[in-house]
């Protein structure tokens, strides 16, 4: 299929005529009806460029005989298999790896909920502070349902992290993963509440360290009221949430 007949099949498909395209697209109608009466192989690029934006589609496709619209894909996926058809074989090969290890990644989530691989987790939202603390409550506790892991299967409930003093290794907003224990090791994550603030940070040997430097890290003093709520073992990334 040549250009003009692309033309004319878009044309169609938008109920259009040459002059209707000419006044969206800015483009003379003499120039326009040229395409048709003198042929289109000296073509300027501006002009192509006007008629593919107009219609949403990508050069290539136009110019490009041998190039097929897939059906049923938007405008964005075409102009992304019209720049995959441009790279070499080792930019093929970069987006293939990329794109094999996302697909399956979402494919495994898929296949989980149609096995029906998933548990309801406690969820305590905005209890973790990464920072000054928050204060925490008996109750007032709701579930998510997550996709079924090892680590799912150790959490006994989720707290969302608020703050930035955990950085890099728990951002705010990270949905983290509790196995609830009266105790960590020195150098291990938990969840840790001092006078009912509740925090997450590494246990040091007298206080609860921030592994950002720029946040001071919580001492613990002889009077305070202190336990540890659960140790970390994970965080939850945003595909293993369900609902």
């Amino acid at each position: 299929m040549n250009f003009i007949e692309k033309l004319d099949m878009l044309l169609e498909k938008h109920n259009m005529k040459k002059s209707d395209l000419s006044r969206g697209s800015n483009i003379s109608y003499t120039t326009i009806d040229g395409l048709y009466k003198k042929g289109f192989e000296n073509m300027k690029l501006q002009t192509l460029k006007a008629i593919a934006d107009y219609f949403e589609v990508s050069i290539d496709y136009l110019v490009n005989d041998d190039f097929v619209e897939v059906e049923g894909a938007d405008s964005e996926e075409q102009r992304l298999m019209s720049k995959y058809r441009e790279l070499d074989d080792m930019g093929k090969r970069a987006v293939n790896n990329a794109l094999n290890t996302h697909y399956d990644r979402v494919m495994k989530v898929k296949q989980t909920l149609l096995a029906g691989e998933y548990i309801d987790i406690p969820y305590f939202e905005d209890k973790a502070a990464a920072g000054a603390g928050y204060q925490l409550n008996d109750g007032g506790y709701d579930t998510m349902r997550v996709v079924r892991t090892r680590e799912t299967d150790r959490a006994d409930f989720i707290v969302t992290v608020s703050g930035a003093s955990m950085e890099p290794e728990f951002f705010d907003g990270d949905n983290v993963l509790v196995h609830a224990q009266p105790d960590v090791y020195e150098g291990e994550v938990g969840i840790f509440v001092v006078n009912g603030n509740g925090y997450i940070k590494k246990k040091g040997k007298d206080r609860l360290i921030s592994v950002n430097r720029k946040y001071k890290d919580v001492f613990v003093g002889e009077y305070d009221e202190f336990f540890c709520a659960g140790k970390v073992v994970g965080k939850l990334d945003d595909e293993q949430i369900l609902n």
